[in-house]
């Protein structure tokens, strides 16, 4: 679901002590499939939109989004002699007390890889990843990182679709905010499964590393 908080403050007099004050309050406006909306969020978004070479930004909401190119060309000939067992994507977060950015903000909980052409549409169709071409990641917390953990399936996919060529792929990085149902096994222990994913409204941003070290994709490959 979505919802719109507005704070305000105005001016009166203390109902006790009659002396002058400030009141504070706040509007949580509620939205919902059934109401019709037009949402319309606009951003001054010029400085992160520069291509830098150390970082990446992401923010929102209706903010800025990562893009990343898999330069999956370069390995074709390899996938094709090789099999590929795994491919662990794990990308790592700047500190707020290492960027350069004015106002800090709480980097968002979830973020969404999905293919640049998959974008389109995701969120009005109320889909869901697949992890074979779009997958999640939570924001961790300790590392200050996001691990997709084994994307192998995608680079699998996109291999058999292209009879073993597989191209560059351009993929983003989009906030999301995830609503969870809790199952449990027979043995009683609960575990949550998403249900929905929508696009993050809540103002959050991060800054990612573009080092070697903290944004790249180990794979792990085995001979016919």
């Amino acid at each position: 679901y979505t919802y719109f908080i507005v704070h305000y403050h105005y001016p009166g007099k203390s109902s006790t002590t009659g002396v002058d004050t400030t009141f504070t309050d706040f509007i949580r406006l509620n939205f919902s499939p059934e109401v019709t909306q037009i949402n319309s969020i606009q951003n001054k978004n010029d400085q992160l939109l520069i291509p830098r070479e150390t970082e990446t930004y992401i923010k929102s909401p209706a903010g800025v989004n990562t893009e990343i190119v898999f330069p999956f060309s370069q390995i074709s000939k390899k996938l094709q002699s090789q099999a590929l067992n795994q491919a662990n994507l794990k990308i790592y977060a700047v500190p707020d007390d290492q960027t350069n950015l004015k106002f800090k903000l709480s980097p968002p909980n979830y973020l969404l890889l999905i293919n640049k052409d998959s974008l389109n549409g995701f969120f009005e169709r109320r889909k869901m990843p697949d992890n074979i071409t779009s997958f999640y990641a939570s924001f961790n917390k300790t590392e200050y990182s996001y691990d997709f953990s084994n994307i192998a399936a995608l680079i699998n996919h996109y291999k058999e679709a292209n009879n073993g060529e597989i191209p560059d792929l351009t993929y983003y990085l989009v906030p999301v905010d995830i609503t969870f149902t809790t199952q449990s096994y027979y043995y009683g222990q609960t575990y949550q499964i998403p249900t929905n994913f929508y696009n993050l409204m809540t103002p959050s941003a991060v800054t990612l590393s573009k080092a070697f070290e903290d944004f790249n994709l180990k794979m792990i490959f085995s001979e016919f």
